[in-house]
């Protein structure tokens, strides 16, 4: 009995002695006065109606809380009127005022109107308290100089916490699904020792624990050896040895040749061959070849490593068979070159210059993304993508906050969206890369540790405060199947003597898949009585100028909404009908059937392009292989001489004298067809004209200088005699028809004709 007591003790002194626990993110407190558009700061009452709107009740007025402003609503305007209120009370969507004067008053929420009350104040039960816990948790408290609210965070939010040691500055999941935090003082304090915990899959000690050593790294290789890289202890191996136990090697910078170059240990990887890289922070890269027995190492520095110029190293990743170092002096690339039965890495430095557009040369961390993407951050520069196959770096986000805070470090979320660590923030940036948004409202200052994404989906962040986890990260909205139709807009209050708020939680994004195209948007207000008489429109702001009515009054059809990424505005109307300006956005990505694939239209549309080509090609060619046979149907040389000329000169045109003078060239050519040394000046002699009076006559007539008339009438010859006799050789007939040599006569043939002289003779046959 005495020792079930000491056990029961024992386990009780372990759970509550533990220095690390979890603690829910439980509030954040903010205070409004009249510097923030409250009617007074002096609180009589505060209340909330059925639509959960937040009213004041203060000493001049009563004032909404919209969720984004006040809006005070004083007595005819004016705030002395009937004296300072002095209770409230709550009935019937009215609010029951007694002042200090003795009159009553009461405030319809309807119209938003006073009007004077005899009649006896409502039952003491309705009072209207100067404390209030609203609908969604948050509490409200009435002070002496305004309001404070503390608004309930969402219960994803989780914080684990260790008061001994507040600073985490490693995060690690093994294969066993146990988490691995190093936890260390605050070094500005003068805290320098610290521990690591490990924490099952539902974040509660598992009882391991190693004290003593601020762990700034820590990876598990293939045989579950656990490396632990410190910040100024060098490295510590813990070997699994049954159970939960494990044994420890340890091993330092010495002035030995293959020991560690540095004891300040900021990554570990081990590649796809098994060899383990160590990045220090001083002493470059060291790496430990495949094979190694972790109770006996050997470490060494590559030959090709430019130690001189990157001793400081910072990460470590494998990406398509490459090592990307990051540095404080710009990136590192290695490829692995072998030679015959020999090996040896090669060093590629790629930096950038500090004010060149891109990120500074100082790096911190390399995210490899579930895409096999390469994220980088640059210390003051924001997050960077490094396009391998380009060696270029590709802005990505922060780039806002950059000059004004360091960029820690980045962790991808969904299919596009981005954590991205900064000093003083933590921000999830939206699909399109710009767009950012705050999650946790609370003042942290972020560490620069790597954040970690486990296996059950959570997200890990080290803060000043402890390790923030977010269970269910915000991801994008999506319409699954089978799910009702979607209320987007609601809780908005409208009047009709000023514009309204936002009728949409600004930049909400709502991915639809084809599945749901057929869904449906439900459009909801808060104007009391008359939600059946507002109307609400809408546009697509990269298409349409004009606003367009809902179809179905409240709601419209996402088939009324072409596919694509659009920004949708929407408004509505009062009670009476008049539109007012309070347009909302909201992002809709619908995502593509594989036919609407902007790639496969692309190819679809290339494809047409490429066809109406060919058909073109074809037309053409068929065009021209007509004009090339009416041309050769011909059979008599003077015929398709005269039929060449008109294509030149209308035959009609041609005088008696201009006929005969070509009647008579055409004759002294064919009496010296076959003379390979008639010229020109042979002909313009037997003519008895002179040699430009002869070219300016010929050319008027017939459109063409001697050379090429004399060189037309020869072949229109040849090729009437390869028709005519198919036994004579090819050279026979050049020669007969005055071309000094077959080759010569064959390039002019198939010049003219577009074919050989061999197979001009084939087609005529």
């Amino acid at each position: 009995m005495i020792l079930r007591m000491y056990r029961l003790i024992l386990i009780l002194i372990l759970i509550v002695g533990n220095s690390s626990e979890w603690m829910r993110i439980s509030a954040t407190v903010k205070s409004f006065s009249t510097a923030d558009g409250m009617s007074h700061d002096r609180i009589v009452g505060l209340c909330q109606d059925d639509r959960g709107v937040v009213w004041i009740c203060t000493w001049y007025g009563i004032d909404r809380y919209d969720g984004y402003g006040f809006k005070s609503f004083h007595p005819q305007g004016k705030q002395d009127t009937y004296s300072r209120f002095k209770k409230a009370f709550f009935r019937n969507d009215s609010i029951f005022v007694s002042t200090v004067n003795g009159r009553n008053l009461v405030f319809s929420l309807a119209s938003l109107t006073y009007g004077t009350y005899d009649g006896p104040v409502p039952d003491k039960n309705q009072r209207c308290s100067v404390n209030l816990i609203d609908s969604d948790g948050n509490e409200w408290d009435a002070t002496y100089e305004g309001v404070t609210l503390t608004k309930r965070v969402s219960d994803n939010y989780h914080l684990l916490t260790n008061p001994a040691y507040p600073f985490v500055r490693a995060l690690y999941e093994d294969s066993q699904g146990r988490l691995w935090v190093a936890w260390c003082g605050n070094p500005d304090a003068g805290m320098s020792d610290g521990e690591v915990i490990v924490y099952d899959s539902n974040g509660h000690p598992t009882g391991l624990k190693f004290e003593g050593k601020v762990v700034y790294s820590i990876n598990e290789d293939k045989d579950h050896n656990v490396w632990l890289g410190t910040r100024q202890n060098g490295l510590s191996i813990l070997r699994p040895s049954g159970g939960n136990e494990f044994t420890v090697y340890d091993y330092y910078h010495d002035d030995n040749p293959n020991s560690l170059s540095c004891n300040r240990i900021f990554d570990i990887l081990q590649d796809s061959y098994g060899r383990i890289w160590i990045a220090t922070l001083g002493g470059g890269v060291n790496l430990v070849e495949k094979g190694y027995d972790v109770a006996d190492l050997s470490f060494s520095v590559p030959e090709e490593y430019p130690l001189a110029t990157n001793p400081r190293v910072r990460s470590i990743e494998e990406c398509e068979g490459l090592l990307l170092i990051a540095t404080d002096n710009g990136l590192i690339k290695t490829k692995l070159k072998s030679m015959g039965d020999n090996h040896r890495w090669i060093f590629q430095p790629v930096t950038m210059e500090v004010d060149a557009d891109g990120p500074a040369e100082e790096l911190i961390h390399i995210i490899k993304t579930e895409r096999g993407k390469i994220l980088i951050s640059s210390f003051g520069r924001g997050i960077w993508e490094y396009q391998i196959d380009k060696s270029a770096f590709r802005h990505v986000a922060a780039d806002d906050i950059a000059y004004k805070q360091p960029v820690f470090s980045a962790l991808p979320q969904g299919r596009d969206s981005l954590w991205v660590v900064s000093r003083s923030n933590l921000l999830l940036y939206d699909k399109s890369g710009k767009n950012f948004i705050t999650p946790v409202n609370h003042a942290y200052t972020m560490i620069e540790t790597k954040p970690l994404k486990d296996s059950s989906g959570r997200n890990w962040f080290a803060t000043n405060d402890g390790l923030l986890c977010i269970e269910n990260p915000l991801e994008t909205p999506r319409i699954d199947e089978g799910c009702s139709p979607v209320v987007i807009f609601t809780e908005l209050v409208h009047d009709q003597t000023e514009s309204s708020r936002s009728l949409s939680y600004t930049d909400s994004i709502v991915t639809i898949i084809p599945s749901q195209r057929n869904s449906t948007l439900l459009f909801s207000s808060l104007d009391y009585g008359n939600s059946d008489r507002i109307r609400y429109y809408w546009r697509i702001a990269e298409k349409d100028t004009t606003w367009r009515e809902t179809s179905h009054g409240h709601s419209l059809s996402l088939g009324e909404i072409p596919p694509g990424k659009w920004t949708m505005e929407i408004r509505s109307t009062d009670a009476s009908g008049q539109l007012l300006d309070n347009s909302g956005r909201l992002h809709l990505d619908f995502e593509a059937y594989w036919y609407e694939r902007q790639a496969v239209r692309v190819a679809i549309y290339a494809l047409i392009g490429l066809f109406v080509l060919f058909v073109l090609w074809l037309l053409i060619k068929y065009r021209r292989l007509q004009t090339i046979y009416s041309k050769l149907l011909d059979s008599q040389p003077v015929a398709v001489v005269s039929a060449a000329m008109t294509e030149i000169k209308d035959t009609e045109e041609l005088t008696d004298a201009d006929r005969e003078f070509i009647d008579t060239i055409n004759m002294k050519l064919e009496s010296g067809l076959s003379d390979t040394d008639f010229s020109i000046d042979d002909l313009v002699g037997s003519l008895g004209m002179s040699r430009s009076v002869f070219y300016r006559k010929l050319k008027s007539i017939v459109g063409q200088s001697p050379s090429e008339y004399i060189n037309q009438y020869r072949l229109q010859r040849a090729a009437a005699m390869l028709r005519a006799d198919d036994s004579k050789a090819i050279s026979t007939v050049a020669y007969e028809c005055g071309f000094s040599s077959p080759q010569y006569f064959s390039n002019l043939f198939r010049k003219r004709y577009q074919m050989t002289p061999n197979e001009w003779r084939k087609n005529g046959r």
